[in-house]
C-alpha cells in the first residue's frame, strides 16, 4: 500500500517533466519536444482519450522533419504514452499512462509555426465502428453477453477482467441489441446491472461498483518539493440528495390475477466505512422510496439486481472527493485510495472514479476524482 509520501520519494530528486509517445511502436518525436497534453479516464463507461501535442518553428530543420513525419501518423495504430521525471542523474523514471490506439491527428500551419497534434482512445474505439441487431436468448447470463462481446475484440486489449455481482441465471426478456454498437449496447448493460465499465492498462474491465485489484494508494496533505506543496487543492462534498429509504422492483407474476412480485434493497456496497448512504436516511421519509416496474423482469433475481444497481449507482455519489497535485503517473484508474491524515470525515477509503493529466508546456497536474458511498 504506497504512501503519497513514498511515491513522491521516488520523485523528490528528479527535475524536469519527461513524455514519451510510440505510434506503431516508433518513437514519436517529430524531431521536436512535447508541447501539451492532456490524458482522460473514468469508470463511468466513457472512452479514455490522450492527446499529445508538438509545435516546431517554421524555417527550420525540425519544422521540416515535423511535417513529414505527419504522413507517416495512421488511423488505428497502437499509441502508448508514458510519462514521469528526469533525476539529477540523467537517470528517468517513466509509467505508462496511456494505452490507445490513433482516433484522429491534425497539422496546422500558422504564423510560420507548425502545430502537430495526435488523440488517442482506448480500445473501445473498435467497438464503436458498427451498429448491430442481434436478439439474444434470455436464457443466457449478462456476464456471457459482455464476455461474447469482450472476444471479437480481444485481440485489441491486453486482458479481461469480468465480473456481475449476483447476476441471476438468465438476462431479462427482450434485451436484445437494437441498432447500437457494442460500445452502447455495453454501457447499456452495465446500467442495467450497476456495473464500472472501462479499460485501465489495456485491460477490459467489467465490475461491480468496488476497487480493482490495483495497490491502494494514500494521500495524505503533506509533501513540499523546493517548498512548492505537492497537493495543490483537496475538495470534498457529500450529498444525499437523491438517496433514496430504498429501491424496489416488481413486474407481472400472473395476468390473469395481476399479481406482482417484488424485490425491494436499501443497502449498497460499502465502498468505505462509516457512515453509509442507507444509514443516514433516517430524516427522509419513507414515501421516498424508488419504484420501478418492469414487465420485462421475469424472476425476483432479476428484479432484485435492477434495484440494487440503481441503488448502488446513486449511493455511490455520497460522497466526492477531487485531489489535484503536481503530476503523478503511478495513479490508475478504478483502483482503491485512502484518504489520510484530513480530519475523520474525510478519511475513508474511496474508488478512482476519474483521473485528469495535463501538462501546458510549463505545469503538469494530475486532478483524481474519488468516490465513495460512505464517510467516517
Amino acid at each position: 500500500m504506497p504512501s503519497l509520501t513514498d511515491l513522491i520519494g521516488n520523485y523528490f530528486n528528479l527535475q524536469n517533466t519527461i513524455i514519451e509517445a510510440k505510434i506503431a511502436g516508433k518513437d514519436a518525436d517529430f524531431g521536436c519536444d512535447i508541447s501539451s497534453l492532456e490524458f482522460d479516464a473514468s469508470t463511468n463507461g466513457e472512452a479514455s482519450i490522450c492527446t499529445v501535442r508538438w509545435i516546431s518553428d517554421c524555417y527550420t530543420y525540425d519544422e521540416l522533419e515535423l511535417r513529414e513525419s505527419f504522413s507517416t501518423v495512421q488511423i488505428g495504430a497502437k499509441f502508448e504514452v508514458s510519462a514521469g521525471y528526469y533525476g539529477v542523474d540523467g537517470s528517468a523514471y517513466l509509467a505508462e499512462i496511456f494505452s490507445g490506439f490513433v482516433f484522429s491527428f491534425s497539422l496546422d500551419i500558422k504564423d510560420n509555426v507548425s502545430y502537430l497534434e495526435v488523440s488517442g482512445m482506448d480500445a473501445k474505439l473498435w467497438m464503436m465502428a458498427n451498429k448491430f441487431t442481434q436478439f439474444k436468448s434470455s436464457e443466457q447470463t449478462y456476464s456471457k453477453i459482455v464476455q461474447d462481446i469482450e472476444n471479437k475484440y480481444s485481440s485489441k486489449f491486453s486482458g479481461a477482467t469480468i465480473d456481475i455481482s449476483s447476476e441471476p441465471t438468465s438476462i431479462r426478456p427482450g434485451l436484445h441489441q437494437n441498432d447500437e454498437s457494442d460500445f452502447d449496447y455495453l454501457r447499456r448493460i452495465a446500467d442495467i446491472t450497476g456495473s464500472l465499465f472501462y479499460v485501465v492498462d489495456g485491460e477490459f474491465m467489467f465490475t461491480p461498483i468496488q476497487a480493482n485489484g490495483y495497490e491502494q494508494i494514500v494521500i495524505e496533505p503533506i509533501c513540499r518539493i523546493n517548498e512548492e506543496k505537492f497537493i495543490k487543492k483537496v475538495t470534498f462534498t457529500s450529498n444525499i440528495v437523491g438517496i433514496p429509504k430504498s429501491v424496489s422492483a416488481s413486474f407481472t407474476k400472473d395476468e390473469e390475477y395481476n399479481s406482482t412480485t417484488t424485490s425491494e434493497v436499501s443497502s449498497s456496497s460499502n465502498i468505505g466505512s462509516g457512515s453509509t448512504a442507507d444509514g443516514l436516511t433516517n430524516n427522509i421519509s419513507d414515501n421516498n422510496i424508488i419504484k420501478i416496474f418492469d414487465s420485462s423482469l421475469n424472476s425476483p433475481d432479476c428484479a432484485k439486481l435492477v434495484a440494487q444497481a440503481e441503488y448502488s449507482k446513486r449511493a455511490v455519489n455520497l460522497v466526492k472527493c477531487e485531489v489535484v497535485c503536481e503530476f503523478l503517473p503511478d495513479v490508475k484508474i478504478g483502483a482503491s485510495a485512502a484518504m489520510s491524515g484530513f480530519g475523520d470525515i474525510i478519511d475513508n477509503e474511496y474508488i478512482i472514479t476519474s483521473l485528469n493529466h495535463k501538462y501546458d508546456g510549463n505545469n503538469f497536474r494530475t486532478t483524481i476524482g474519488l468516490s465513495s458511498d460512505a464517510f467516517s
